[in-house]
């Protein structure tokens, strides 16, 4: 089996408009892990997770609504099947003035 790590632990700015946390290619990888943490004390972290099978595709909203709503202070993983994926993104959105998140993955074949 291969992995690669994808994200940081880094934080990362998150508006309270769409801010886009990650985008790139899993074309070729099975299965993958996503950790996103809300490091903010107050505020909520909406996270969307869209696909496309193409990279010349629209993107899609995918299913998983497992980060719709991150508590401020918690962190939220899921295991997520990439076998028909070829480019996934995560959108994150504050809900208040804006926030600092962090997120982190793993890719597997």
């Amino acid at each position: 089996m291969k992995h690669q790590i994808i994200g940081s632990i880094s934080s990362k700015s998150v508006l309270p408009t769409p801010t886009v946390l990650f985008a790139g290619s899993v074309l070729g990888w099975e299965k993958g892990c996503i950790e996103v943490a809300n490091l903010d004390g107050s505020q909520t972290l909406s996270v969307l997770i869209y696909r496309r099978l193409t990279p010349a595709s629209a993107w899609s909203l995918s299913p998983y609504d497992i980060f719709a709503s991150i508590a401020p202070g918690a962190s939220v993983a899921a295991d997520l099947d990439l076998s028909a994926t070829a480019e996934l993104k995560l959108e994150g959105t504050a809900s208040g003035a804006g926030l600092l998140a962090s997120w982190a993955g793993i890719l597997v074949r």
